[in-house]
């Protein structure tokens, strides 16, 4: 029988091996460090939709760099570097060389920004970077230079790089960047390069952020670039509060209205104009303005991206999160999508049926974590609004009696011989006296 206190205190040399490993993980962030920046998308939310977070026709970095689908653009990335350093005019050998140096100057730094990665060599990993991160440069130029007129193959490319798992860190890109275009054009900035591409498929109508109000934020990578488009000169991060859920249908029949945002001070602003008339503030002027969304075949696969993307980061402003909560919360059924389309605050370019899209809203934040919801104070008005003693009967009474044209005859007919009994009875009375 073993002593117990043996078991009690542990071996020594295990316990000091865990603890080793333990603290081998937190010094080297294996487990997820602050400088981790490109993840792996858990699986829970794969499953749910597995074609979102996997790339079209290139591979950009170590996670699907195996995938069979990417092999073709593979064989291709040479063809990209060639053309960038020939139109840049630029010495082969020496750049290669300036650039290989700073890439493995730095290759502790960019395999603590994977997650979890398969196991590559200093060489092939160092390799990756300045092969992808050429393609990405060359990519950028020419699709400036063009207008972006090679539209079928640039589409697939453009939304392959805004992959979660499909990323390269921002200062490997950087590093290349300042040792080739940079040298070519001293005026040139990479971000700017970057937000050329992103204004063709920018998620929202309202225009991105200027580069100069992005000149000292440092992005994580292309993707994270994108976020920081769309979020607040100021931020903020309110808890989630517990709301009632009122669909665009319901806040219709209590008389709000939707609206295009105009002139917004960010372009996810969402904002809820109440009448000054508080007396009719049940019947008119009640507006909530919100950003126009464009739907495309892709939107759904960048929302899902930009949304882990927070939901890893832990540093990361909930802002896409908390914006496909307050469309969820608004859409309930294909009407409710119907009546945001035609108020202009979503523009459905897909070919499927509107039922589809309500599907998408309502099962993109499955397995999501809203821990911040940055719409608190608009949709407490709205709340407020909507529980007010005129409003909340007003909009039963339309969806009791006025929900559809049969329904609203039969509360006119209904009315109409109520008042003609009613009156024929007070004639009948009157009649009776005399």
């Amino acid at each position: 029988m073993e002593n117990y206190t043996d078991m009690e205190n542990g071996d020594v040399d295990i316990v000091e091996q865990v603890v080793k490993i333990l603290l081998d993980c937190e010094v080297n962030g294996v487990n997820g460090g602050s400088k981790t920046c490109i993840f792996k998308v858990p699986s829970v939310l794969r499953a749910i939709s597995p074609d979102s977070y996997n790339p079209r026709v290139v591979s950009i970095g170590p996670l699907h760099r195996e995938a069979e689908n990417v092999q073709a653009m593979e064989a291709r990335k040479a063809t990209y570097r060639r053309c960038l350093l020939n139109h840049l005019n630029l010495p082969l050998e020496q750049t290669l060389r300036t650039c290989v140096k700073k890439i493995t100057a730095s290759i502790d730094q960019i395999k603590e920004s994977y997650f979890e990665m398969n196991t590559y060599t200093n060489v092939e990993l160092a390799q990756m970077m300045v092969m992808d991160g050429f393609f990405i440069l060359e990519f950028l130029r020419s699709h400036e230079e063009s207008g972006g007129d090679h539209v079928l193959l640039s589409t697939d490319i453009v939304y392959d790089l805004l992959l979660l798992e499909n990323q390269i860190p921002f200062f490997v890109l950087q590093d290349l960047f300042d040792s080739t275009i940079l040298i070519h054009k001293p005026d040139a900035s990479l971000k700017n390069l970057i937000l050329h591409v992103l204004r063709h498929i920018r998620l929202f109508v309202e225009t991105l952020r200027e580069v100069n109000d992005l000149r000292e934020t440092k992005p994580d990578h292309i993707l994270g670039l994108m976020h920081k488009c769309y979020q607040p000169a100021e931020t903020s991060n309110p808890p989630l509060k517990g709301k009632q859920i009122h669909s665009a249908c319901e806040l219709d029949r209590a008389y709000v209205k939707f609206m295009p945002n105009q002139d917004p001070s960010w372009a996810m602003e969402i904002k809820f104009e109440q009448s000054r008339l508080r007396c009719f503030s049940w019947s008119c002027g009640n507006t909530l303005r919100m950003p126009v969304i464009q739907i495309y075949d892709f939107t759904e696969s960048l929302l899902r991206n930009l949304i882990v993307y927070e939901q890893s980061a832990k540093v990361v402003p909930l802002y896409i999160t908390s914006y496909t909560v307050f469309i969820d919360t608004l859409v309930d059924t294909k009407e409710d999508i119907v009546m945001l389309m035609d108020a202009g605050v979503i523009i459905n370019n897909l070919a499927g049926s509107t039922e589809e899209l309500a599907n998408i809203f309502n099962n993109i934040n499955k397995q999501i974590d809203v821990a911040y919801f940055f719409y608190n104070k608009e949709w407490a008005k709205i709340d407020e609004y909507y529980n007010g003693w005129w409003t909340r009967n007003v909009a039963w009474l339309r969806r009791r009696y006025f929900s559809n044209p049969w329904s609203s005859i039969a509360f006119i007919v209904g009315t109409i011989l109520f008042t003609l009994a009613f009156v024929q009875t007070i004639y009948t009375v009157k009649g009776v006296k005399s």
